[in-house]
């Protein structure tokens, strides 16, 4: 079962494997949002701060899914939306490091912003600055496959053309 999953997943395009560990990690982020909502409640003086963070990332996740999306289509628009989620991940990173308190909360947000919001922003920017070369390549690869179509489809024209001759 696993041989196979990874044979399968090793005939995917660059593309597809990237959006589709954008669309794990969206997924993956769920649950964090209920742990947030359970455990931010009432730890600071700050109003609405279990909704501020949630609401991070939740962005963060529209995000995510977004430039998924995006990509699978090849829709330039995806540039916009890799730049746009991965500077919510640096602003997520950001924030968790310097409004955290010293000591163990720190550690973690340390530990949050270098293993998986730093990692995230840095593969989103990845895919803004080469989605245009991928998108290109798609496009070239569409223009050749129609150039194949148009000439088999004279081809057929021909063949019926020299039919009816005889």
């Amino acid at each position: 079962m696993t041989s196979r999953i990874i044979s399968r997943f090793n005939t995917l395009s660059n593309a597809q494997k990237v959006a589709l560990v954008l669309a794990a990690v969206a997924c993956v982020m769920l649950p964090w949002l209920f742990y947030l909502g359970a455990t931010l409640e009432g730890q600071t003086s700050v109003r609405m701060w279990s909704s501020t963070w949630i609401g991070l990332d939740c962005l963060e996740i529209t995000g995510l899914v977004t430039t998924a999306i995006l990509l699978l289509k090849r829709k330039t628009r995806v540039i916009m939306a890799a730049t746009f989620t991965a500077t919510l991940f640096l602003i997520d990173a950001w924030f968790d490091v310097m409004l955290s308190q010293a000591g163990a909360d720190w550690d973690q947000a340390l530990l949050s912003a270098f293993v998986g919001e730093l990692p995230m922003a840095l593969l989103c920017f990845y895919i803004a600055l080469t989605a245009p070369a991928w998108i290109q390549d798609q496009h070239k690869a569409a223009v050749k496959a129609e150039r194949q179509l148009v000439g088999i489809q004279k081809l057929g024209k021909a063949l019926r053309e020299g039919l009816r001759k005889q």
